[in-house]
């Protein structure tokens, strides 16, 4: 639960503020959006609110193609516009306004023959007229709300919207008795000039001249900004079609009284779709002003997205047929299976609708297009098919299945380690419950022999604190006294194979710690408290250091060069220290090479690469003067424990896979691989193949690297590969559910083989 402070903290952040502004206006726009179609639904018969949900989405969809996408163009660029923002509005009002009335016009010219049910919108020169000036100022509605968030200014968009909302349900009641064929139309209508002043005397008379006095940093050029918005646009219209589209297939295929009952859901479930686009619409302003920190931004984005969407999706699937309930029997007999599988629908567009948005930060415009074009395709194929069959509630099944397949197709491609872990986690989520349940039940029996000395309070008085997720077969548990820091952790390991881990790390501790090469450098690594057995099994309970794990400094996009250069000065500390010059001789094959080698023979498919491998590093490192020092073996951010801020190693941890006399810079290849596949969410496989392949490192990198004392005249090709070795073999080495062939191995093992197979 979080406290005052740092909900405040929380909510100053302008990514969460302006997501949140986004959603309450979605939020908003629902409520009212729930009362407006109830009152219609009572005061208007089902054929006139399906004629009238059917123009409304005509013109909304011809406002949508009219904007020219300029929409996703005001929010990528009017954060980095500067003084040219203004013009920038202006010109997209304006191109907006012309194309809208190009559009309404060809649609009403033709209007028979593709919508003969609204033939009233072209009975008369004041119908077309109503029409034509409507399209055009719904273009301004919608583009001014892209406005005000590349403005940094949501917090204005739910009061423009509360407004219009009001103001639409007193002239929907006051235009029953005037024109009760027509009045929903025109009060949605209506409404729009009072939002329309408001908000543009805001934005032209205060938001634009204080956002062009911050100066023009990186705005678009003629070329970008024309590449950017014709390639957008055509997403945007396959998105467009989708959304309105549908209710005039609807009222063509089945009539206007079964489009009433599928607007009607249709228009209640939206609002959780516009959730989705709202938190997209807050992460693209702030990813397009820090690229660098756009992966950290996403994740925290889908966090705050599901955390709205997916109770609210379950709480109205479920809830349906008493929401509708409210708005008459019969749209809840008719409506409601439909409502509950749109709602459902909504949770997987929060992945769609996260990946859109990276997309455009990223300009990405063909993966955007390409994607849209699926969600589009089949939700309109399938909802006509679907329809066929099992009536409006069709396309309801149609959403829900378009979602979820193009959700399952992103998370597939681009979340590859998100998903692995979670498959990992629940194929082996009963054994690790089981182990942790036991583990928390030997705790007390492992306090109870630790001697008194510790501190000053008996060990005894100490209780479990927390137990700590591992990737081997190990059962870490910090203990300590009650309403204090943990002052220890106890290992246990569950397995033989982590038995011979827990050995392999008393055994490297005591080492380091007894060697007076490193004397003063040892504060930074753990202190064996106690060993023993309870039982057959052993335990070790070592000095709790402080600090946080690194890779959730990595995770959470905070700039990497500080954190690894100090981590890289940590571990040379080390390397310096115990550095000697030694050639490679036979018995350094064998432990480099030959075993690694041979424990992934064992779970790969390809024998031969794995040979090939082994030869190529035979005959590279083969005679070769290397110095040789103590090295820790998984120099990875998860076992560097470093201050807030990242700048300060305070603690290196697990040292199971450390050995002496090895090529130093090993772990500086570990930590930079290791770093760049949480920081860009991949498997290490994938890193891998794309260093070996040519990829380059970064500066920062670069200077990691350089920063070996003494140096590795070792290449880089030869220094991942040698380090890729040994971390899939360790891992294999250190639990058994690697020991099983799965996704790990193909996409950390196999995808690594291939690219060495290739000449």
């Amino acid at each position: 639960m979080r406290t005052p402070a740092a909900l405040d903290a929380h909510l100053r952040t302008p990514l969460y503020r302006q997501g949140y502004a986004l959603v309450v206006n979605a939020g908003l726009t629902s409520l009212f959006g729930v009362v407006y179609w109830l009152l219609a639904a009572r005061r208007y018969t089902p054929e006139a609110l399906g004629l009238n949900s059917a123009a409304i989405s005509a013109m909304m969809f011809l406002a949508g193609v009219a904007q020219l996408n300029l929409m996703s163009a005001l929010t990528r660029f009017i954060p980095v516009s500067g003084r040219k923002t203004t013009r920038f509005v202006l010109c997209s009002y304006v191109l907006s306004i012309a194309a809208a009335a190009v559009v309404a016009l060809a649609f009403l010219a033709g209007l028979d023959a593709w919508a003969p049910a609204l033939s009233f919108l072209t009975s008369g020169p004041g119908f077309i007229l109503w029409f034509v000036a409507a399209t055009m100022a719904w273009c301004v509605f919608n583009l001014q709300d892209y406005v005000l968030t590349g403005l940094h200014a949501a917090v204005f968009v739910p009061l423009e919207n509360l407004i219009y909302s009001v103001l639409k349900i007193g002239l929907l009641v006051a235009f029953v008795s005037v024109s009760p064929r027509y009045g929903i139309f025109a009060s949605w209508t209506a409404g729009l000039v009072a939002s329309l002043v408001l908000v543009n005397v805001l934005v032209f008379a205060r938001l634009l001249p204080e956002h062009a006095h911050r100066g023009a940093e990186r705005p678009p050029t003629k070329r970008q900004l024309l590449t950017f918005v014709s390639a957008d646009y055509v997403g945007a219209l396959f998105w467009l079609g989708a959304t309105t589209l549908m209710p005039l297939l609807v009222v063509a295929l089945k009539g206007a009284t079964a489009n009433a009952y599928f607007s009607l859901a249709w228009m209640i479930a939206l609002p959780l779709f516009a959730v989705s686009a709202s938190t997209g619409a807050a992460l693209v302003v702030a990813g397009s002003r820090e690229e660098d920190r756009l992966p950290a931004y996403a994740r925290k984005v889908l966090i705050q997205t599901c955390a709205i969407v997916v109770p609210l999706s379950l709480l109205l699937a479920v809830g349906a047929p008493w929401v509708l309930r409210v708005f008459g029997e019969e749209y809840a007999v008719h409506s409601r299976a439909t409502l509950s599988l749109l709602a459902l629908a909504a949770i997987p567009n929060a992945v769609t609708a996260l990946y859109v948005s990276v997309y455009r930060v990223q300009r990405r415009m063909p993966a955007v297009v390409t994607l849209l074009g699926l969600l589009c395709g089949l939700a309109l194929g399938l909802g006509v098919l679907l329809m066929e069959v099992f009536g409006i509630a069709g396309v309801g099944l149609a959403w829900l299945v378009a979602e979820s397949l193009v959700a399952a197709v992103l998370l597939f491609r681009n979340a590859r380690p998100e998903l692995l872990d979670l498959l990992v986690r629940a194929r082996r989520g009963p054994a690790a419950w089981r182990r942790a349940r036991e583990s928390t039940r030997l705790a007390p029996k492992v306090l109870a022999c630790l001697p008194r000395h510790l501190c000053t309070e008996p060990p005894t008085s100490w209780a479990e604190r927390r137990c700590l997720a591992t990737v081997s077969d190990m059962s870490v548990i910090t203990v300590g006294p009650l309403g204090a820091a943990p002052r220890a952790v106890i290992k246990l390991p569950a397995t033989p194979l982590a038995c011979r881990g827990l050995s392999r790390e008393r055994e490297v501790l005591a080492a380091i710690h007894q060697d007076a090469r490193l004397r003063g450098w040892c504060g930074i690594l753990p202190t064996v408290l106690a060993e023993g057995k309870l039982g057959n099994r052993p335990y070790l309970v070592e000095e709790m250091l402080p600090g946080v794990p690194a890779n959730g400094i990595v995770c959470d996009g905070a700039p990497e060069t500080a954190l690894l250069s100090s981590a890289a000065a940590a571990i040379g500390e080390l390397h310096r220290r115990t550095a000697r010059p030694a050639e490679v001789v036979s018995a350094m094959f064998e432990r480099w090479i030959e075993a690694p080698a041979c424990v992934v023979r064992g779970t790969a498919d390809g024998g031969g690469a794995i040979d090939r491998l082994v030869a190529q590093l035979r005959e590279t490192l083969e005679g070769r003067t290397l110095s040789l020092s103590w090295v820790h073996g998984d120099f990875v951010p998860s076992n560097i424990l470093v201050s807030a801020d990242g700048e300060a190693v305070l603690g290196i941890v697990d040292w199971e896979l450390a050995a002496a006399n090895d090529v130093s810079s090993i772990d500086l290849v570990s930590l930079l691989v290791s770093t760049r596949a949480e920081r860009q969410r991949q498997a290490v496989g994938r890193v891998v193949r794309e260093l070996i392949n040519g990829a380059h490192w970064t500066e920062s990198e670069e200077a990691v690297l350089h920063s070996a004392d003494p140096p590795c005249e070792v290449d880089t090709r030869t220094l991942v590969l040698l380090w890729w070795l040994r971390h899939v073999s360790s891992n294999l080495s250190k639990s058994t559910r690697y020991t099983r062939r799965g996704l790990w191995a193909r996409w950390n093992i196999d995808t690594v083989l291939e690219a060495v197979e290739r000449p």
